[in-house]
């Protein structure tokens, strides 16, 4: 729910609300570019994003649109360089699938240790106390 300010300025936006309007700035750009989302700069849209919409208004066109027009020539949408990792499409047909009578749990062996009653305990070099 919505709490309303003090001297009725409308709803109290905090850090949250505003990260998430920002991002949805940032996809609906994306979009209207006909790039993917990680192709825009939150941080430069941020820092830019006051002169932008000036300059939208004064063109009359919509915020979107303005900074899809403007924004590969000022930086603000650029190539990612984050990862993508590309993994072959494998059909579930394709997929074995492991055998009824397989075992998932085994019983622990420990073989190597068989424990006892200074098992656990920290051991001291021959000198230390």
């Amino acid at each position: 729910m919505e709490r309303e300010t003090p001297g009725d300025q409308g709803p109290d936006l905090g850090p949250g609300h505003l990260g998430q309007l920002l991002h949805r700035l940032q996809l609906q750009v994306a979009r209207r570019a006909g790039v993917d989302g990680f192709d825009v700069s939150v941080e430069l849209l941020l820092r830019h994003l006051a002169r932008l919409q000036q300059q939208a208004v004064a063109q009359g066109k919509g915020l979107e649109e303005y900074i899809a027009q403007v924004g590969p020539s000022m930086g603000l949408i650029r190539p990612s360089s984050r990862t993508c990792i590309q993994a072959p499409l494998i059909l579930w047909q394709e997929i074995i699938w492991p055998p009824p009578d397989l075992i998932w749990i085994r019983s622990p062996r420990y073989t190597h240790n068989p424990g006892g009653p200074d098992r656990g305990k920290k051991r001291h070099k021959e000198g230390e106390t």
